[in-house]
C-alpha cells in the first residue's frame, strides 16, 4: 500500500472530494488529508519527525479531514504533498497589479514601472514567503522533495470581470507565467516540485473553466461554498488534479507515458519558454540571474512581503 499524506489549505476540499470519487480505482493507494484555511498552517512546527500544532482550531480541523488525525507522523507516509498554502499565479496576478514590467504589452495608468528583473524579484519574494515555502524546507530532509499543487486558478467567468485579471488574461499572460516559473526555480531548489493544474482544467492560461467552480465543496464535504467564490474547486475538478499527479508520480494505470520535463518541475514548465533541451534550460536560468544579486542587497517590499535575501 502506498500512503500519500496531503497538507494544505481550504482550496484541498476539491481534492479530498475528488479522491471519494475515484479511490476505489486506487485500491493500493491511500490517501490522508490534513487541511485548514487560509494561513492557519504556520502554526505546524517540527517535532523529531511529526508535525504537530498548538492552535485548537487547526487540529480540529485535521481531526475532520484526516480522519481522527491531530498530529503528522512523517513516517508514516511513503509521500508528502503540499496543496495550495500560497503557491500559486495569483500572487504574480498581485504584484502585476501594482508594477508592470517593460516585458509587459498593458502598461496600466496607475502602476509603477520597473525593470522586468525587479518585477521577477518581487514575484519570487511572495512565492519564497509563501507558508508551503516554509513548510517544504522544513521537512524536506524528512521526506525528500515535497511535491506542491499549486492553488486552482480563479473561475474565468468572476475574476475576468476585473480589470487587472483580465489586462493579465488578454495580454500579458505569457510574461507572467515566465515570471513565476523564473520565481519558482529560484525558491525551489532540491525542496519542491511544483505541479499546476492541467489543460483540461483551464479556460485560460491564468483560469479555471467555470464548470469547474460549481458547487464547489467546503473542508467538512457537506457546506458549499458561495456562488461568487471564485477560489475554490468541486470533485470533479479534484479528480482530474489527483489523475495528473498520480500519473505524473509514475502511477501506471494512467497510461501517458509522460516524460518529465527537462528541468524536473512537471506540468510548471508549459510554456514555450522552457520547452528546450536541458543544457540550455541551464544556460538560461544563470542568464536570468543577471542582475539579482545587486536587486538583493536592498530590501524589496511589495503589499507587505520583504524578500529575505
Amino acid at each position: 500500500m502506498r500512503h500519500i499524506c496531503v497538507i494544505g489549505d481550504s482550496s484541498t476540499a476539491a481534492l479530498k472530494a475528488g479522491w471519494v470519487e475515484i479511490a476505489a480505482s486506487y485500491d493500493d493507494i491511500n490517501l490522508t488529508f490534513f487541511a485548514s484555511p487560509g494561513e492557519s498552517l504556520r502554526s505546524l512546527e517540527l517535532s523529531g519527525r511529526c508535525l504537530t500544532t498548538d492552535d485548537d482550531a487547526v487540529a480540529a480541523r485535521f481531526s475532520m479531514t484526516s480522519g481522527g488525525l491531530t498530529i503528522i507522523d512523517l513516517d508514516d507516509y511513503d509521500e508528502v504533498w503540499i496543496a495550495g498554502l500560497g503557491i500559486g499565479h495569483a500572487s504574480t496576478v498581485e504584484v502585476y497589479s501594482g508594477f508592470r514590467s517593460e516585458e509587459h504589452d498593458n502598461l496600466g495608468d496607475e502602476q509603477i514601472l520597473v525593470s522586468q528583473d525587479a518585477f521577477d524579484l518581487m514575484v519570487e519574494a511572495r512565492i519564497r514567503n509563501a507558508a508551503a515555502s516554509a513548510l517544504a524546507q522544513d521537512i524536506e530532509h524528512i521526506v525528500g522533495p515535497v511535491p506542491v499543487i499549486c492553488r486552482p486558478l480563479p473561475c474565468h467567468d468572476i475574476v475576468s470581470r476585473d480589470p487587472t485579471w483580465a489586462a493579465a488574461i488578454d495580454n500579458d499572460a505569457t510574461s507572467l507565467l515566465d515570471s513565476f516559473v523564473r520565481g519558482m526555480h529560484e525558491v525551489a531548489a532540491d525542496t519542491m516540485s511544483i505541479h499546476t493544474q492541467p489543460a483540461v482544467l483551464c479556460e485560460s492560461s491564468l483560469t479555471t473553466k467555470p464548470e469547474y467552480s460549481l458547487d464547489a465543496i467546503a473542508l467538512d464535504m457537506v457546506s458549499k461554498a458561495p456562488a461568487a467564490d471564485m477560489w475554490h474547486m468541486n470533485a470533479a475538478f479534484g479528480v482530474e488534479m489527483l489523475r495528473e499527479m498520480l500519473a505524473e508520480s509514475g502511477d501506471p494505470r494512467d497510461g501517458s507515458g509522460r516524460a518529465p520535463a527537462p528541468c524536473g518541475c512537471s506540468s510548471l514548465c508549459s510554456s514555450e519558454m522552457l520547452q528546450r533541451p536541458a543544457p540550455l534550460l541551464a544556460d538560461y536560468f544563470k542568464e536570468t540571474r543577471r542582475g539579482y544579486d545587486e536587486l538583493r542587497r536592498a530590501t524589496v517590499v511589495m503589499a507587505n512581503v520583504t524578500c529575505p535575501r
